[in-house]
């Protein structure tokens, strides 16, 4: 009441009417706030309300005074942040934002517009150790392998069936699109498929999605069959640079250790890795030339086994473990192995998988010490003796909290006897504390359609369908894990230190000595008639096999 008696909303003199009185403002202590500058108004302001303090602000302008003088009549405080904030906002996320010859903003689409503010905000959520602020510069990858998973194409497949678009093609055009990868080479021994390929993809990928850029390096030339393709395209890629190895050639070691000696940040397929011998051949060149280097495993990025990895921490101590694997004919033709690829090695790939899962949960809590191998060979028809074979690998595992035992049973079978064509597999686990059971069943539907009959589809996996226009497919689980090696190589550049690049799916390669233990073991074992092999560890880490010895 005060503050109104003192300051009224209207000036009232005598003789004066209510109407004429003079209007006038409650004073206020509120800050006013200006959304806009504009510099022309002030000086006009200054002229015409403080002449006098505008002449002489003039006149010191005009005058020739020292530097000294100059700062500090007006002195320069930075803006805050300022140079962070345009490295945070750089050319990887949105290009020419902060080009002052451009007068106008970028011609972003409003999906690419999404798709960058999404990418910042995901950057901004980092490990310990990482700022959040540095630039990750994109990334040149090399792909070695034409396999189906790769391309999408092959000739015991039907080129009109839409789930052939392939996997790992897909991703990386998409990777592009999103400023993750820039250049794109495709590397393989016979230079006649490429032509295919190409027309492949753009038929099944350049198509049916919107600025989705297929262009490719391809080595060897087209008509030219030549298996040292690799270091003609290894020749062109440098250090920080990416590379993936998923050739199943018998060469396909010596690829990718060449690979991490030029310091290529490198991903595997599990089948690279022969031996325990060659993998830490891998581990010491990766160390030396601090490549990010991991081996690829899917099943770590579905979250159903992503989900049970974090239950089985809280079991305590291993009981016990059963899971089995197995894949239809067509898919095993699918794969493409070389011929001269033994039965007993093609169903220890497929038992790669879960082993490395289970070696994955099972850090720090216990470790392989035994292992025995056996081989089912009752196969259909003598055409199929080169493929339809189950492997069976028991082996018994040491908690390391007090030395009790546990015992593991993996199984798979490279021909489904049931004559589906779904990819099946189930994983039984018994802890100290409780048990889980994950059946994930056929993780995917059927469908018809008139022109290319029945089919199934897993988008869980990796989805093609798109209601957009755009590729749709990072949210299977396939785009994730190869997205994760990715951005562990693109981090690894950053900040000079390949340790944070583990995301917790990748696991370093020392930690997946273990599998390759059980995988050497188990092959020993089904060669030399089901022998018991014992994995020894001499050296300073429990948790790191040194070598693999026969018991009996």
């Amino acid at each position: 009441e005060e503050k109104i008696q003192k300051y009224p909303y209207t000036v009232k003199k005598e003789g004066q009417t209510d109407a004429c009185a003079k209007k006038t403002r409650r004073r206020t202590t509120n800050v006013k706030k200006f959304s806009l500058f504009r510099s022309d108004n002030f000086v006009r302001h200054l002229t015409d309300q403080h002449p006098v303090k505008y002449a002489e602000y003039c006149s010191l302008l005009s005058a020739e005074l020292s530097e000294k003088a100059n700062l500090a009549l007006n002195p320069r405080v930075p803006t805050p942040f300022s140079d962070r904030i345009k490295n945070f906002f750089s050319v990887t996320y949105m290009p020419n934002l902060f080009d002052t010859n451009t007068a106008k903003m970028p011609n972003y689409s409003a999906r690419d517009q999404k798709t960058n503010r999404i990418e910042i905000a995901l950057e901004g959520d980092c490990n310990e150790g990482e700022n959040p602020l540095v630039q990750l510069q994109p990334i040149d990858m090399l792909w070695i392998g034409t396999s189906h998973f790769a391309t999408g194409y092959s000739h015991y497949l039907n080129s009109d069936n839409t789930s052939t678009s392939g996997v790992a093609l897909p991703c990386l055009f998409d990777f592009r699109r999103r400023g993750k990868v820039g250049r794109i080479g495709l590397c393989g021994n016979d230079g006649s498929k490429f032509p295919y390929i190409k027309a492949h993809l753009q038929r099944h990928i350049a198509e049916p999605y919107n600025n989705m850029d297929i262009t490719l390096e391809c080595w060897p030339d087209e008509n030219i069959i030549d298996s040292r393709a690799h270091v003609d395209a290894l020749a062109t890629f440098f250090s920080g640079d990416a590379c993936a190895v998923f050739t199943r050639e018998q060469d396909s070691f010596h690829i990718a250790f060449d690979c991490v000696k030029r310091g290529l940040h490198t991903l595997m397929h599990s089948s690279v890795l022969k031996n325990l011998e060659q993998h830490k051949q891998i581990c010491i060149a990766a160390r030396e030339t601090g490549a990010f280097s991991a081996i690829e495993n899917y099943l770590k990025m579905d979250p159903i086994y992503s989900d049970a990895r974090c239950r089985i921490a809280k079991l305590g101590k291993f009981n016990y473990l059963h899971c089995y694997m197995t894949l239809p004919k067509e898919s095993v033709d699918v794969l493409e192995y070389p011929i001269n690829q033994k039965p007993c090695e093609i169903s220890s790939l497929l038992n790669y998988y879960h082993i490395d899962f289970h070696v994955w949960a099972s850090k720090g809590v216990a470790r392989p010490i035994r292992v025995t191998g056996t081989l089912s060979s009752a196969v259909p028809s003598e055409s199929e003796q080169n493929t339809a074979y189950t492997s069976t690998l028991v082996v018994q595992w040491e908690n390391f909290e007090d030395g009790s035992l546990g015992t593991a049973v993996y199984s798979s079978a490279s021909v489904d006897q049931s004559n589906c064509s779904k990819k099946r597999e189930k994983l039984y686990y018994v802890g100290e504390n409780g048990d889980l059971n994950i059946s994930p069943g056929q993780c995917g539907y059927e469908y018809n359609t008139n022109s290319n009959g029945s089919g199934t589809t897993y988008p869980l996996y990796m989805k093609y369908s798109t209601s957009s226009g755009y590729f749709e497919g990072q949210v299977g689980y396939a785009y994730r894990s190869l997205e994760s090696f990715v951005n562990g190589a693109r981090k690894a550049n950053a900040y000079k230190n390949s340790s944070l690049s583990l995301d917790g799916f990748f696991s370093s390669l020392e930690d997946n000595l273990a599998t390759s233990a059980i995988l050497e073991a188990g092959k020993l074992s089904i060669e030399n008639g089901s022998k018991m092999y014992c994995i020894s560890y001499d050296g300073p880490q429990k948790n790191i096999p040194t070598n693999i010895v026969c018991l009996s």
